[in-house]
This record gives structure tokens, sequence and C-alpha cells, in this order.
């Protein structure tokens, strides 16, 4: 397998719907303690943006540095079940990739069904390999157009996505 190159450096972020609930609360928690002036909010609203920003930031470090590749099938028959196996490489010496999912992305309106995947964790330079069911409807050509590596870790507060075309 040969290593993808991602689409961009940078992971996408996305804030899922407990991460907007906790932004509000730090916000209203903020809005309270700056009116009321009391010393316990303020430490209050400043542990939240603490977290705020440590889960920002872990999210973030558990994407940088893997190495992500692909083999696919070069054919298969209709209704048949195949593999896809997807390599997933940890390059970092300390850090660990954790709660990782896994998809391919097929071309709209293909005949190809493909199963996501979950990892739990990849330590400090160690390979994953996955393999993710492959179905064919119907017979035809189905082209594969992107890997998607994802993390919501921790606290599932923000959505950090990389894209392999």
């Amino acid at each position: 397998m040969r290593p993808l190159t991602p689409r961009t450096r940078r992971p996408r972020i996305r804030v899922l719907l407990g991460g907007h609930a906790v932004i509000g609360f730090t916000i209203l928690a903020g809005v309270t303690a700056a009116h009321s002036g009391a010393g316990q909010l303020h430490a209050f609203a400043a542990l939240l943006l603490a977290f705020q920003v440590v889960c920002g930031l872990r999210s973030h470090l558990g994407l940088r540095r893997l190495v992500v590749g692909v083999e696919l099938p070069a054919r298969t028959s209709a209704g048949a079940d195949v593999r896809a196996f997807v390599r997933i490489e940890n390059r970092r010496r300390r850090l660990s990739a954790c709660s990782l999912e896994v998809e391919l992305i097929v071309e709209a309106g293909g005949n190809l069904k493909a199963s996501p995947a979950w990892i739990d964790r990849v330590g400090p330079g160690e390979a994953v390999v996955v393999p993710l069911a492959l179905r064919a409807a119907r017979r035809g050509v189905a082209r594969v157009v992107e890997v998607r590596v994802a993390s919501a870790y921790p606290a599932h507060l923000f959505r950090r996505t990389l894209r392999f075309p």
C-alpha cells in the first residue's frame, strides 16, 4: 500500500452538539460572573474555557502525522462481499491516536456501498490495518473518491476530519 497525501494539512473541525452546549454555558457563566462580581463564577468560567481549549488542542493533535494507505480490490461481482484494506500508521513518538472513524466515500450514484470502521487506539509508532466491507449492488464501474479519517476524541465536543483523495 502506498501512502495517500491528505487534501489539506490541517484537519477540518466541526463543533458537535455537546460543544455548542458547553460553549453556550461558558458564555452564560462568563456574563453572569461579570455582572455579579463573584470570584467563584470567574474561576468556573475560566475552568470551562480551559476545558474547551484542551479538548480542541487534543482533538487536533490526535490526527496529526497519520499516514493512510488503501488497498482496493480490482474487481468484484454484483452482490458479492469483498474487503478493502486501509492501513493507518501513527508516526508520532509519544501521542496515540484515539477513537478514529474510517470510511470510504464512493462516487455519487455509484453501485458500490462501503461500511465504515472504528479504531479504538493507534499507539505511537504503531500501524493498524482495518478491513472495510464493500458490496456491489449491480454491475458497472464504481469509484472510490476519498478516504476520511475522523476523530471526536476527547469528550466528543469537536470533530476533526482528515480527507485523503
